[in-house]
């Protein structure tokens, strides 16, 4: 797993690639939350899933986390490009009625 990041119009774009299972999940909390603490901590932030393969409980979890602490600092998490198992999961759990999810990255960018 793996985390790229770029920055479109003033949102922050995190790319998680691969699987975030509990294997992964720690490294992969750490990546995000790092871009959220600090004096030159993102508020706006999309999480692009097109390159995501798998997702967990402790994955699912860690978005819950970074949802909450961006919402404290009156910012805003917006998910998008999940392939079809992967939104299936957050429907099943219920994350799709908690977290904003989009089909395509541009879509995410316009919920800023």
């Amino acid at each position: 797993m793996n985390v790229s990041e770029a920055t479109k119009d003033g949102v922050l774009v995190l790319s998680p690639a691969g699987r975030i299972d509990t294997r992964t999940a720690s490294d992969f909390e750490q990546a995000v939350m790092a871009r959220v603490t600090g004096p030159d901590a993102a508020t706006r932030i999309v999480m692009n899933f097109e390159g995501l393969d798998y997702i967990n409980s402790t994955g699912m979890r860690v978005l819950l986390i970074l949802a909450k602490t961006l919402s404290k600092a009156s910012g805003k998490l917006v998910l998008c490009s999940m392939k079809d198992h992967i939104f299936e999961v957050f429907k099943i759990s219920g994350f799709n009625q908690i977290l904003t999810i989009t089909p395509t990255e541009e879509e995410a960018l316009s919920r800023f």
